[in-house]
């Protein structure tokens, strides 16, 4: 398994692009939704890529760890996490050309904020800038409505939208809690018209990449490996991936037409006549995106773990996995 994670020749980002198309074609409908969410590697010592002392949620304090950004896609037929980004601190690693050369951090790697590797994630753009504009939106722009069903009932947040930028289908969506008035926003696009109530459905859905935190880590082992390399992290986390998109990718295929996980059943439109704000205030805040389901790709079956056979189809160009990496 090292040799297989350090140093067999392999692409482990056309395996990620095929993970990708995998799930977009098992999983994917007319509702999808992509989350973006981190989640920490506790990781003692200065040899493996990215570690230091930071916060992670997986301990709930400051810890010895590495932090990954990751990209999961959410749909009534299962959820799957479908892209990667380790995060490299700036002072620690990314100013330190001895120290990256030992963890195999290529050249290329350059430092950038958690933000930024979600937008490179859901697709290449400058970042965006929030706008605070909750304090001076009329009382008749906000409008009570749930998230979801929650442990405790149905999560009720009063929320605001307000139309941006040049395309007619760009809001930024304000969530305030009734209780304390804490603030959170949401910069939103969709290539057709949505209500209000169909973005607050969406937000809703961002628990699905807890969801899929806690079973990569319970059933395929994401943060079980003993690799310090910056390939090799990558290339145990895309594997995991893989074999974490095919078990709800393997239900949804079983699964009879017209059960409750039909495509249609969870994110489904329905009537809104909410009409989102027009007045725009810049600001310096950034906001997280909740993007539109990817676009249509066409899909490639993921490649067994071993070469295939001569006499099968080619064999894709990652999947050399024999000889020697450097």
């Amino acid at each position: 398994m090292q040799r297989l994670l350090r140093n067999a020749r392999w692409d482990a980002d056309a395996v990620r692009d095929d993970l990708r198309a995998y799930a977009a074609e098992h999983l994917g409908t007319d509702g999808s939704v992509l989350v973006v969410d981190e989640t920490g590697f506790l990781k003692k010592g200065r040899l493996s890529a990215g570690a230091q002392r930071q916060y992670t949620g997986t301990a709930g304090r400051i810890e010895d760890a590495q932090v990954g950004v990751f990209l999961a896609l959410a749909t009534s037929r299962g959820r799957a996490l479908i892209d990667r980004r380790l995060y490299l601190p700036e002072r620690s690693w990314s100013a330190e050309p001895e120290r990256r050369n030992a963890a195999g951090i290529p050249r290329t790697v350059q430092f950038a904020t958690k933000p930024r590797l979600a937008e490179e994630m859901i697709q290449p753009q400058s970042p965006v800038r929030a706008g605070t504009v909750a304090g001076r939106l009329p009382t008749t722009a906000w409008h009570r409505q749930s998230a979801g069903k929650g442990a405790k009932g149905p999560r009720y947040y009063d929320w605001a939208w307000v139309h941006i930028g040049t395309g007619s289908q760009q809001h930024r969506l304000i969530r305030r809690n009734p209780s304390t008035g804490e603030l959170a926003f949401y910069l939103c696009w969709s290539p057709t018209a949505v209500s209000l109530s169909a973005l607050v459905r969406v937000v809703g859905a961002r628990w699905s990449v807890e969801e899929c935190f806690q079973a990569a880590k319970g059933q395929v082992g994401l943060d079980r490996y003993q690799v310090r390399n910056w390939t090799a992290w990558h290339r145990h986390i895309t594997l995991a991936m893989l074999a974490l998109a095919f078990l709800p990718a393997l239900a949804a295929d079983a699964a009879p037409a017209g059960s409750a996980g039909s495509p249609t059943s969870l994110y489904a439109r329905q009537p809104d006549h909410h009409k989102p704000t027009t007045a725009v205030t810049p600001h310096s805040r950034t906001a997280s995106r909740t993007p539109a389901p990817p676009p249509p790709v066409r899909p490639r079956p993921p490649a067994p773990a071993t070469a295939p056979p001569a006499s099968r189809s080619p064999r894709r160009p990652w999947a050399s996995w024999s000889g020697s990496g450097g």
